[in-house]
């Protein structure tokens, strides 16, 4: 898997190369491949952002890290026909648009490049067949892979259904796919509202967005196409892979805390072993062993029917007629309904394990052990018992 970090041009001064050094140094640590940048900002020179690429580039050899640099339109020209003496080692070219194959040519040659990312989003499938046959007509040996734009405004990110069609004939040629993944903790301007590639990741947690696209897009590369994430972001992003890619038992064991007051027709419910049916949607689980537990529509009485968090194992009640006693586990926020109790509820860290029950998983739920050390609220010193209130 490609992963990639991305540092934009800026003025650069004492804070900025301090952020660049900080952050590569830090991308490094998590075995990140790629530094990408641009070098076709309207607002700012091209000799400007060479310069910022300057020190972008000598950081990010200090780690092994190829650059990608998106350019396109009249910056291609630029670069071209200016002698830039000083020009960094630039390893992929991103070609966003306005570009001519004899200039591809030009660039490939002149930079003596690995090769090009190309735009995955804006190409018909008899366009890209044509595009790729004109660069592999450059260089057979040269390496091209594919980047989803990010899109800096509200609701004009791609829709689902386009991003699954525009991957499966890029993938007929064999070639990577980048997706892009915006931070709401530190988004680039000048909107702030993240860069994402799907629109329905601009609002989503970090680690719901990585288990989205590698489990629904089959995620081979992915950009953090904001700037600045932080350490505990970057481990998030490690720890959420290294569980969708380690092997699970045949019953993974996922511990549990129950709900006050629930019945325990219900506890020997979600306390079984459980297999969720294939076509359960990706947000709301459906065990499909739960109601022969339940013993066909029982009555499973209304109780705790509040908002169900994302987490949250649910049991439906008789108000749901037929479905009386099915399980379901809830993998994002959800309305109240009157017709599904609140029975427990699981860490979010276990909910990417309960995403992989397609790999025919089955899962048993184990009750916490409750911490009695803090029970009734006091504490022990010195042999005298207080309540924590009485500590403050």
């Amino acid at each position: 898997m490609i992963k990639s970090i991305a540092i934009y041009p800026d003025i650069v001064d004492d804070a900025y190369i301090k952020k660049v050094d900080d952050y590569v140094k830090l991308a490094g640590k998590y075995h990140y491949d790629e530094v990408f940048t641009t070098i076709h900002l309207p607002e700012y020179s091209l000799d400007m952002q060479l310069e910022a690429l300057r020190i972008i580039a000598k950081k990010a050899k200090e780690y092994h890290m190829d650059i990608v640099a998106d350019i396109g339109g009249y910056f291609i020209d630029q670069l071209l026909n200016n002698h830039h003496p000083d020009l960094p080692v630039i390893d992929f070219i991103r070609l966003d648009y306005g570009y001519s194959i004899e200039q591809v040519s030009k660039l490939y040659h002149l930079l003596h490049l690995k090769g090009f990312v190309i735009n995955a989003s804006t190409y018909d499938h008899s366009s890209f067949d044509r595009l790729i046959k004109q660069f592999r007509n450059i260089d057979d040996k040269m390496e091209i892979r594919c980047c989803h734009n990010f899109y800096v405004r509200k609701e004009s990110g791609l829709d689902e259904l386009f991003a699954y069609k525009q991957d499966m004939f890029i993938r007929q040629y064999g070639l990577p796919i980048y997706y892009c993944i915006p931070s709401l903790n530190d988004p680039r301007g000048p909107l702030y509202l993240g860069l994402p590639t799907l629109e329905k990741h601009r609002s989503m947690e970090l680690d719901d967005i990585i288990c989205d696209l590698y489990l629904n897009y089959d995620m081979s590369c992915f950009l953090l196409s904001d700037m600045w994430f932080s350490e505990e972001q970057l481990l998030l992003i490690d720890e959420t892979l290294a569980t969708l890619t380690s092997p699970l038992k045949n019953i993974e064991e996922i511990p549990v805390c129950f709900e006050e007051g629930i019945s325990e027709k219900e506890k020997n419910i979600v306390l079984g072993i459980h297999q969720f049916r294939y076509d359960s949607p990706y947000d709301l689980l459906r065990s499909k062993s739960s109601r022969n537990m339940a013993e066909f529509a029982s009555v499973i009485n209304a109780n705790n029917t509040i908002f169900r968090k994302a987490g949250t194992i649910t049991i439906d009640n008789e108000r749901y007629k037929r479905y009386s006693g099915e399980l379901e586990i809830v993998c994002k926020d959800m309305d109240s309904d009157d017709r599904v109790n609140v029975v427990a509820r699981i860490d979010k860290k276990d909910i990417v394990k309960l995403r992989r029950f397609r790999e025919g998983i089955s899962y048993k739920f184990i009750q916490k052990a409750i911490d009695k050390s803090h029970e009734n609220n006091t504490i022990e010193l010195g042999g005298t018992v207080v309540s924590a209130p009485e500590l403050s």
